[in-house]
């Protein structure tokens, strides 16, 4: 009779499996939330790649333009950009970043969008770092 018990509660947890997998196959059609949803007011970026044309992120000012728009309407106030500096694939100094950075700040003025904007790096750990 105890075996016949433990098989009883053995498949009661193989069901009991089933349908908690199925009910996670099927959490794809529950509504997810939306991003500026996820955002508080007033939420800073710390990791944003907006200084156009000199990493993999904003190519030109128009990006830039179009990608501070639509943050700002997620509810993000301010940004800190950060770009890349690797030497063997973004060689970005502290000048380069620096003077684009200011280059950035008048283009972003000239197209109204005028939201705080800071600079800083993403560095790669490469034989050039200092």
């Amino acid at each position: 009779m105890t075996g016949y018990i433990c098989y009883i509660k053995f498949n009661i947890h193989k069901l009991d499996l089933f349908f908690y997998t199925f009910a996670y196959m099927l959490s794809f059609l529950s509504p997810k939330p939306f991003l500026k949803d996820l955002i508080s007011e007033n939420y800073i970026d710390i990791h944003s790649h907006l200084l156009p044309g000199i990493d993999d992120g904003a190519k030109t000012i128009n990006d830039t333009v179009k990608l501070v728009n639509a943050l700002e309407s997620f509810g993000i106030s301010q940004f800190v950009t950060t770009p890349h500096i690797s030497h063997y694939v973004w060689n970005n100094s502290i000048e380069t970043i620096n003077n684009k950075y200011e280059d950035t700040k008048i283009l972003l003025e000239e197209n109204n969008a005028i939201v705080p904007i800071r600079v800083a790096a993403e560095y790669f750990i490469d034989d050039w770092f200092e």
